[in-house]
Parts: C-alpha cells; structure tokens; sequence
C-alpha cells in the first residue's frame, strides 16, 4: 500500500504478515497460535471446519473463554448448524474480517 504524505514525497506502508499453523488434529496448534497472535499482537482466524457452528463444542478443541479473551478470534461459532457450510462461504466471512 502507498500512502502520499503530500505531492511531492510518499511513505511506503509493509503489509501485515500472516502466518498459517497446519498440523494434525491434538497437535497443540491453538496453544501455538494463541501465543503467537498474543506476542506480535495479531489475530486469529479460524479455518476450521467444525469450529464456525455454533453447539458444537464437544470434539471440535474451540478455544477456551480464556482464550478468546487473550486475542481476538473470527470464524468462531458463527453458523448455525443446521445450516450446511462450504468452502465458497470462508471466502465470504473473510471478507467481513
């Protein structure tokens, strides 16, 4: 992104990072991404499938209430689950983030 500072002279913005955890499931990815997003103040966004129905606690590993409330999360506990998700559906929640 480029921001003019006035006409004659610009400021080079960085983009932000993003980081992507993939490991298999009970491999402690949520513990890692929590530290993470808590240490570069960053967020986190869920990719799960099972993680964006709500009631749908039991064997999912939703981050506990701590959790939520050390960093922010998104794509959490969003549909309900009598309603089928697909993956065309990630790319229309993300852009609401």
């Amino acid at each position: 992104m480029i921001k003019f500072k006035d006409k004659y002279s610009m400021v080079m913005f960085q983009k932000p990072k993003l980081v992507v955890i993939l490991r298999p499931t009970a491999s402690g990815k949520s513990t890692l991404t929590v530290k993470l997003a808590k240490k570069f103040k960053g967020e986190i966004v869920s990719a799960d499938s099972r993680q964006i129905y709500r009631q749908m606690d039991i064997g999912t590993a939703k981050p506990t209430k701590k959790e939520l409330k050390i960093v922010p999360h998104h794509l959490i506990d969003i549909k309900n689950p009598a309603k089928i998700s697909v993956i065309r559906n990630y790319w229309c929640f993300g852009g609401k983030i």
